[in-house]
Parts: structure tokens; sequence; C-alpha cells
């Protein structure tokens, strides 16, 4: 939405909301971790459009369930949890 809104050169149309966009926008940047040197498990995961009505609580479990899930990922497969 954001990029159709710059190519329709209509970005200054929303001037009051850039924060708010910018802001929800790296709700979905996966930060690497300090132990990490692989870039190929972080990034910016897809989003939803319930996640927007997302308390800052619920995007905080989302993002360490979703830190969890790559720790299990070893090429492209995951490991069996452990018992």
């Amino acid at each position: 939405a954001i990029s159709a809104l710059d190519h329709l050169d209509a970005l200054v149309k929303i001037d009051s909301e850039k924060e708010k966009l910018i802001d929800w926008i790296y709700t979905f940047q996966v930060q690497p971790e300090k132990t990490e040197s692989s870039p190929n498990d972080y990034g910016f995961r897809g989003c939803t459009t319930c996640s927007s009505t997302m308390s800052k609580e619920e995007q905080k479990n989302l993002s360490e369930y979703h830190n969890l899930m790559k720790k299990r990922k070893v090429r492209g497969r995951l490991n069996k949890p452990e018992l």
C-alpha cells in the first residue's frame, strides 16, 4: 500500500501518519541475536492485517515465538522438539 502511494506521488497526503506507518513496518523486523552471524534467518517477516490490531505484548510474544522457531530451524527443516 505504501509503495502504491509512492507511485501515485501521494505520500505527502499522509504526512501526519508517516511516523506511525514507519513504526508499524518495523514491528515486523526480526533482529539477529548477538550470537548470530548468518543473515539468512532475519529481516522482515510477512504481516497480516490482524497483526496491526495486536497489542505490543502480543507482538512481542509473536516475535519470541518466531525467534524460537528460527533457533530450531536447520538447513530449511525444523528439528524435532526435545522431549
